[in-house]
C-alpha cells in the first residue's frame, strides 16, 4: 500500500500536479482501491491528529518568520552575523551559516529561513564574486539547521507523535545542530581555499 502511494505521488508530480494535491489524491485512491477503511474514518483520524494544542506552535513559528522578514529584522540579523564572523577566512559563507542558525532559533522552519534570508545572502555572495551554485548550496544547507536547532517544528511534531517530552526533544537538537554548523564552516573554508588556489571543486564567478 505504501509503495502504491509513493508511485502514484511520483506520477502526479511528474504530470505537474501540486504537491498537496498529489499527496491527497494518492492517499484517497489507495484507500478506495486497497483499503477497507471508509473515507470518513480517514477524515476523523486526520482531525484527531491535528486537534492538538502542541501543533499551534507550527503556524505561529512560520508567522514569526514572516513578520521578521517583512519588518526588516532579517536584514539586522544578517548585519549582526557579518559583524560576528565576517572577518573569518571565507567570511560571507560563514555569515550565511550563522544567519541561518539565528533564524532557525527564532522561526523553527527551514522554509521560513530560506524564504526570508536566502535571496539576500545569495546576492551578497554573488556580489563578492562567488559562484551562484556555491552560494545557493550554502544557504540551502544552512537552512536545514532549522530542522534540528530548537525550536524546530519537526522536533515538535516528532515529540508530539511519539508522546515524548518536547523540551527534551528540543534540547537534544543543540549538539547535532552545532556539529552540523561546525562541519559547514570547515567545508566552506576548504572550498574557498580551493577556489583561491584554483584546485577546488568550484571556480570564482566569472573565471
Amino acid at each position: 500500500m505504501s509503495l502504491a502511494i509513493i508511485l502514484i505521488f511520483i506520477i502526479l508530480m511528474f504530470l505537474g500536479v501540486p504537491i498537496a494535491v498529489s499527496l491527497g489524491t494518492a492517499s484517497v485512491l489507495v484507500m478506495l482501491t486497497m483499503s477497507a477503511q471508509p473515507l470518513s474514518m480517514a477524515a476523523q483520524s486526520m482531525f484527531t491528529a491535528m486537534n492538538s494544542f502542541i501543533m499551534v506552535a507550527v503556524p505561529l513559528f512560520i508567522l514569526c518568520g514572516s513578520l521578521m522578514d517583512e519588518g526588516g529584522i532579517a536584514d539586522r540579523i544578517y548585519d549582526l552575523a557579518e559583524a560576528l564572523v565576517g572577518w573569518i577566512y571565507g567570511g560571507l559563507g560563514h555569515v550565511s551559516v550563522v544567519v541561518n542558525m539565528l533564524f532557525a532559533g527564532m522561526s523553527g522552519s527551514s522554509v521560513a529561513a530560506i524564504a526570508s534570508i536566502g535571496k539576500m545572502s545569495i546576492n551578497a555572495l554573488n556580489k563578492k564574486g562567488y559562484p551562484k551554485d556555491y552560494a545557493t548550496a550554502i544557504n540551502l544547507a544552512g537552512s536545514m539547521l532549522a530542522s534540528v536547532i530548537p525550536p524546530s517544528i519537526l522536533m515538535i511534531n516528532a515529540a508530539a507523535t511519539d508522546n515524548v517530552s518536547i523540551g527534551q526533544a528540543l534540547l537534544g537538537g543543540f549538539i547535532p545542530g552545532s556539529s552540523s554548523a561546525s562541519f559547514s564552516w570547515f567545508t566552506i573554508t576548504f572550498i574557498v581555499k580551493g577556489m583561491e588556489s584554483g584546485t577546488g571543486f568550484l571556480s570564482p564567478a566569472g573565471n
